[in-house]
C-alpha cells in the first residue's frame, strides 16, 4: 500500500497530525513476534526477508531461501507460484500443507514503495485461517445434518398425519369401503403408486376385495393359497414382501401385466396373530420400493386389517342384534298381548253369567274388559312400531311416549302421569335414541323398582330436549340400569359389570380390573366412600368417579380423600358422562360445575402439608384451581395471567410437591384444605 508522504515534523502534506512511524528496531520486533507469515520479495520476486512464522511454514531458514525466487518457497504448489508470480496486489484464500492435513491461509499481497514512490518489491502476508475453515466445515456439516433431520422429522410428521387421518375415519365409520378408500389415499401421499389392491382370505384362496388402478378392477379375482405366489407368501409368513422387478419374478400374482408393472410390495393384513389378507401396491416406472416404503405400508395394512375386521364384526353384531330383537318382540308379544287377550277371553266368556246374576258387578267386569282390550291394542301398536323401525321416526315423539305409557300401564297396572311440553321435531337418530332410553327405563321400573306410580315428562325446546322419568320405588336399580344402557352406546367404552352395592363392586374389581368405576355415594351396606377407599387401596389402577344427587361439601371431601378422581351429579348429560369417563381413564380430574364451585373457595387456615407451605400465594391459587379440574387456559383467564405464567407455576408446583402429574397434585391440594370442604 502507498504511504502518505510526511514532513520532518510528522505532519502530512495537508497539515494533519499523523502517527509517528515505528523505529526499525520496534518494527522488527513486531514482525518477528507475529503468528502470521510475512515474506518480502524484491521486484524480481526473490525472497529478501521473512519472519519466523513464514520460516516455520516453509520449513526452511531465512539463510536457505534468501535471494531465492518465490517458486522455491512454493515449489510444492507450482500452480500457486504461477498464479501469484507477477501479481502486485491481491487477496485470496489458499491451501498449503499435506493432503492428509491441509492448512488454509488468507494470502494478502501488497506492493512496496520507497519514499519516492518507486516500486521496490512486494509484501506477502499469510494469515492461518485453518481453524475458521474447520469451524465453517463443521457448521456446514451440522447444517446438512440438521437439514436431513428436519427432512426426516417432516417425513415422520407427514406419516403421523396420514395415520391420524386414516384412524379418524376408522373411529368414525364402520363403512369399510370408505375407510379403505381413505387408507389408499393416505398411502399414496407417502408412497406414490400406480395401482393397489386388498386381498382377503376366502376359503382356500385370496380374493381381490377392493382395488384401484390397473389390473385391480376385476373384483373377486382369486389367488390359490397353495401357490408359490409372493402375495400368498406375505400372507402365510405374515411378513412384507418387496419385489424390485416383477418382470423377473416368476411368482408374482398371475393377473398382473408384467408389461406395465415394474415393482411391487405386499404387506399382510394382521389382527393379533391372525392374517386375514394382503395389501399390494404396484409401480409402473423403474423405481423400486424401499424397505422404508414397506414398513410404512405395513403400518397402514394393520389399520386396514382393523377396518375389515370391524366391518365383519359389525355385520355379525347386526345379525345377532336382529335375532335378539326378534326374540324380544316374540317374548313381549307373549308376555303382554297374549296374556292380556287370554284374560280378556276368559272375562268375556264369563261376563254373560256375571251380568245375569249381578248387573252392577257385570258393569265393573265389563269396564275391566274394556281396559284390557284397550291396553292390548296399545301394546300391539307399540309392537308394530318395533317391527317397522321407520315408524319410530314418522310419528312425533309425544305420540311414541303415549304408546309406551299405555302399554306400560296395561302390562303392569301402574299408572303413568304423562306430561308433554313443547312441540319440536327431533332428528331421527336422536328420536330413536330417546325412545330406546324411555323404553329401557320403563322395563327396569317394572323389573326392579317396585313402584306404584310413574311420571313421564318430556320437554322439547328449540335447542334443549329433556326427558325425565320418576317413580316412587327404589331408584338405585333404575339409575344403574339406565346408566348401563347409556354407556353401551359409547363406542369406545365397554361395560364389564354392574354391582348392587360396595361389597359386590369390590368383587367385580377383583375379577375384571376395570379402568373406571362409576360409584354412587349413598348405598345400603358398604357405602360409596368406603368402597372407593377400598378400591383405591387394593386396585390403584382403577379410577373412581363419584356419582350423587347431592353436592354436599363434606361428602365431596370424603369421596376425594377416599381416592375418587372426580365427582359428578345425576343431572350429567350423555356427552358430559362420556367425556368424564374418558378423562378419568386418562388420569384427569373431572367435576360437575356445581361441585367445582363448591370446592373452589380457599380456606383461611394455613395448609397442614409442609410441601404446600413452600408454595407462593399465587402458586396456591393455581393449585386450588387445578384441583377442581380447570385447564391451564381456564386458570389463566380466571387469574388474569398469561398461559406461559400458568405453565411455569404448574411446573414449579409439581416440583415442590414432589409429584409427577396434576392428579397427584390435586389430591394433595384437597387433603391440605386448599379447596373448601
Amino acid at each position: 500500500m502507498r504511504q502518505n508522504r510526511k514532513t520532518q515534523d510528522g505532519r502530512t502534506q495537508k497539515g494533519k497530525r499523523m502517527p509517528q512511524y515505528l523505529t526499525p528496531i520496534a518494527r522488527d520486533k513486531v514482525v518477528e513476534s507475529m503468528r502470521d507469515g510475512v515474506i518480502v520479495l524484491d521486484t524480481q520476486s526473490r525472497i529478501v526477508d521473512m519472519n519466523p512464522a513464514a520460516q516455520k511454514l516453509m520449513r526452511r531458514s531465512l539463510m536457505e531461501v534468501l535471494g531465492q525466487p518465490l517458486e522455491q518457497f512454493l515449489f510444492r504448489w507450482p500452480d500457486l507460484a504461477k498464479r501469484f508470480r507477477d501479481v502486485l496486489e491481491a487477496r485470496a484464500q489458499i491451501v498449503l500443507g499435506e493432503e492428509v492435513e491441509p492448512r488454509y491461509y488468507d494470502l494478502h499481497i501488497s506492493p512496496l514503495y520507497d519514499r519516492q514512490e518507486k516500486l521496490i518489491g512486494r509484501l506477502l502476508l499469510l494469515h492461518d485461517i485453518t481453524r475458521y475453515k474447520e469451524m465453517e466445515e463443521t457448521q456446514e456439516r451440522y447444517a446438512k445434518q440438521n437439514a436431513r433431520l428436519f427432512q426426516k422429522e417432516q417425513r415422520q410428521r407427514k406419516i403421523a398425519e396420514s395415520l391420524r387421518q386414516a384412524m379418524l375415519v376408522l373411529s368414525r365409520s364402520l363403512d369399510h369401503t370408505a375407510i379403505v378408500a381413505e387408507i389408499l389415499a393416505q398411502i399414496k401421499k407417502l408412497i406414490p403408486y400406480d395401482s393397489a389392491g386388498f386381498f382377503l382370505q376366502d376359503g382356500d384362496d385370496l380374493r381381490l376385495s377392493k382395488g384401484v388402478g390397473f389390473d385391480y378392477t376385476v373384483v373377486d379375482a382369486r389367488i390359490p393359497l397353495d401357490s408359490r405366489n409372493r402375495t400368498v407368501q406375505a400372507f402365510k409368513h405374515k411378513r412384507t414382501e418387496v419385489i424390485p422387478d416383477v418382470r423377473v419374478d416368476p411368482h408374482w400374482h398371475p393377473f398382473s401385466s408384467h408389461e406395465k408393472v415394474h415393482s411391487a410390495v405386499a404387506a399382510p393384513l394382521v389382527i393379533g396373530q391372525e392374517a386375514i389378507g394382503v395389501l399390494t401396491v404396484d409401480r409402473f416406472e423403474a423405481q423400486a420400493f424401499t424397505d422404508e416404503d414397506a414398513q410404512i405400508l405395513q403400518v397402514f395394512a394393520n389399520q386396514a386389517a382393523i377396518a375389515f375386521k370391524n366391518a365383519q364384526l359389525h355385520q355379525q353384531a347386526q345379525s345377532a342384534a336382529a335375532l335378539e330383537e326378534r326374540n324380544r318382540l316374540a317374548q313381549d308379544l307373549h308376555d303382554a298381548v297374549n296374556q292380556t287377550l287370554f284374560s280378556a277371553a276368559l272375562i268375556a266368556e264369563a261376563l254373560p253369567n256375571i251380568w245375569e246374576e249381578d248387573p252392577k258387578h257385570g258393569a265393573q267386569v265389563l269396564e275391566e274388559l274394556r281396559l284390557l282390550t284397550q291396553g292390548a291394542l296399545a301394546e300391539m301398536r307399540t309392537l308394530l312400531l318395533e317391527l317397522r323401525p321407520a315408524a319410530l321416526t314418522e310419528k312425533s315423539f309425544g305420540e311414541l311416549l303415549q304408546h309406551l305409557a299405555k302399554a306400560f300401564t296395561n302390562r303392569t297396572q301402574i299408572p303413568v302421569n304423562l306430561l308433554i311440553e313443547g312441540d319440536c321435531a327431533l332428528p331421527p337418530d336422536v328420536q330413536i335414541t330417546f325412545y330406546r332410553i324411555a323404553q329401557e327405563i320403563l322395563v327396569n321400573i317394572t323389573k326392579h323398582a317396585k313402584a306404584t306410580q310413574v311420571s313421564l315428562n318430556f320437554d322439547c325446546a328449540p335447542e334443549v330436549v329433556v326427558l325425565s322419568v320418576c317413580d316412587n320405588g327404589d331408584d338405585h336399580m333404575v339409575v344403574r340400569r339406565g346408566l348401563a344402557h347409556v354407556i353401551q352406546t359409547f363406542k369406545d367404552v365397554e361395560l364389564v359389570a354392574e354391582a348392587e352395592g360396595g361389597e359386590e363392586a369390590l368383587l367385580w374389581c377383583r375379577k375384571y380390573s376395570p379402568d373406571v368405576v362409576l360409584m354412587d355415594v349413598k348405598m345400603e351396606g358398604m357405602d360409596g366412600i368406603a368402597a372407593t377407599e377400598a378400591i383405591c387401596k387394593f386396585y390403584p389402577r382403577t379410577k373412581v368417579i363419584a356419582l350423587s344427587t347431592f353436592h354436599d361439601k363434606n361428602m365431596i371431601k370424603q369421596m376425594m380423600n377416599a381416592g375418587a378422581i372426580g365427582y359428578l351429579l345425576k343431572n350429567v348429560s350423555l356427552k358430559e358422562l362420556a367425556n368424564a369417563i374418558r378423562s378419568a381413564y386418562a388420569g384427569k380430574s373431572v367435576f360437575a360445575p356445581e361441585v367445582a364451585q363448591a370446592m373452589a373457595a380457599k380456606q383461611t387456615a394455613p395448609p397442614a402439608n409442609p410441601q404446600v407451605a413452600d408454595l407462593t400465594e399465587r402458586q396456591k391459587e393455581v393449585l386450588a384451581l387445578l384441583a377442581v379440574g380447570l385447564s391451564n387456559v381456564e386458570i389463566a383467564k380466571r387469574l388474569t395471567i398469561t398461559l406461559g405464567t400458568v405453565r411455569y407455576h404448574v411446573s414449579s408446583i409439581l416440583t415442590k410437591l414432589g409429584v409427577s402429574n396434576r392428579t397427584e397434585a390435586a389430591a394433595i391440594a384437597i387433603k391440605s384444605d386448599l379447596v373448601e370442604e
